[in-house]
């Protein structure tokens, strides 16, 4: 229970004021350098994520970023292609590559107090 607790403490907790664009910034990075302690810093533990039909948690889609997609493909990156920001929102052009195949998709992202609480994925 304690070593739950310790991980959900890693996670961002929204506060600090940051721009929703540098902080989407940030998790590309991150993700792209396979960073899992910056994508924390940047991810709510309880962020909604994932596809419409697939919603899941910050905490959740991290570790499968640790324990499958890093490891299965150590290659796998973020590209922007094209972005509209507007207050707390940043919608987001963006390829996979580094998978079996590439991927591209529509990635909305929902910043609060300078962390990622919500990011929908469409294909």
């Amino acid at each position: 229970m304690i070593e739950l607790l310790l991980a959900e403490a890693a996670f961002c907790v929204p506060a600090a004021e940051r721009a929703p664009v540098a902080v989407v910034d940030e998790f590309v990075s991150a993700y792209n350098a396979h960073d899992l302690g910056r994508l924390r810093q940047v991810v709510t533990a309880d962020a909604s994520m994932g596809a419409p039909d697939k919603r899941t948690s910050g905490q959740e889609v991290l570790a499968r970023y640790e324990s499958v997609v890093f490891v299965r493909y150590p290659d796998v990156r973020i590209e922007v292609e094209d972005r509209l920001a507007a207050d707390d929102m940043v919608a987001q052009m963006e390829s996979v590559d580094g998978l079996w195949e590439s991927d591209r998709g529509l990635t909305i992202y929902r910043v609060n107090g300078g962390c990622i609480v919500e990011m929908g994925i469409s294909q």
